[in-house]
């Protein structure tokens, strides 16, 4: 993991200053497995050698870091396609509902958006 990490690290130097759109694309994704790679690896580390709850907690924060990411990629990209992309008078609701499985620890996730136009 520490190789392919290093050549993740190496990767992202080089195609982040690209002039291709592609190429920097790239650059983001390599910029992520990096990140990802090292809060885990240093989470799973810490976890084993020192208290258990450092593993969980370095999951959560990617998690959310994932989320955040690849909502603001997706937030980016929503211009490209006319269907979703919300009027300039217009608001978006977001509902995030959780349904329950057949553990209490299983929760499945659905997020569904609201699109309300001010001047139709």
């Amino acid at each position: 993991m520490l190789f392919a990490t290093a050549v993740k690290l190496v990767l992202w130097q080089y195609c982040r200053n690209s002039a291709n759109k592609i190429v920097r694309a790239y650059a983001d994704d390599h910029q992520f497995d990096v990140i990802t790679n090292v809060v885990g690896l240093v989470a799973a580390v810490l976890g084993d050698k020192y208290y258990c709850w450092i593993d969980p907690i370095g999951a959560i924060m990617l998690a959310i870091y994932t989320i955040t990411n690849w909502s603001r990629i997706v937030m980016e990209n929503a211009g490209a396609f006319s269907c979703w992309a919300p009027a300039a008078s217009s608001k978006i609701l977001a509902f995030l509902t959780s349904y329950p499985r057949s553990s209490i620890l299983f929760y499945f996730l659905k997020n569904d958006f609201l699109t309300i136009l001010e001047n139709p």
